[in-house]
């Protein structure tokens, strides 16, 4: 996580939401973006879904070349 956090910054200008950096101890450590939304209305899934795949695919592109190197 350390070693991820030090290159904060230059991964926050390739994210276009804010990204929360949170370490409760040294098993516990999540890097994540927020999004307020109601799953229980399933007009909303579609939207919801989308805006989820959306980070999950700039998540992979990258975090997933930083990981490999390290």
């Amino acid at each position: 996580f350390a070693l991820l956090e030090a290159q904060k910054d230059s991964i926050q200008e390739k994210i276009d939401l804010p990204l929360y950096w949170h370490k409760t101890d040294a098993q516990s450590c999540k890097v994540f973006v927020r999004r307020d939304g109601d799953f229980t209305d399933g007009a909303k899934w579609t939207e919801l879904f989308e805006w989820l795949l959306k980070y999950l695919e700039q998540f992979n592109e990258v975090f997933r070349p930083i990981i490999q190197r390290i």
